[in-house]
């Protein structure tokens, strides 16, 4: 029991300095459970903040229109 514990923290350990090295070298793994959540994590802050530039975009040109008295409208 004691050596299959030892094993399992050895491949841990292994797996581990596996994982820093791919880190170090450009590219996390999508197996390790914190590069899959840092994955997502960019795809999610890119989303919103592409989300707030469109939206604040779109929002200032309808109010320079309204300003000068022009229909809105949104060409997409």
């Amino acid at each position: 029991m004691a050596t299959f514990k030892y094993a399992l923290r050895k491949k841990s350990n292994q797996s581990q300095i596996k994982t820093a090295t791919t880190i170090y070298q450009g590219t996390i793994p999508f197996r390790s459970g914190k590069g899959r959540n840092q994955k997502y994590l960019i795809k999610i802050l890119a989303s919103i903040i592409t989300f707030m530039i469109v939206s604040s975009y779109f929002s200032t040109n309808l109010f320079a229109q309204t300003l000068k008295g022009q229909k809105t409208s949104v060409v997409w």
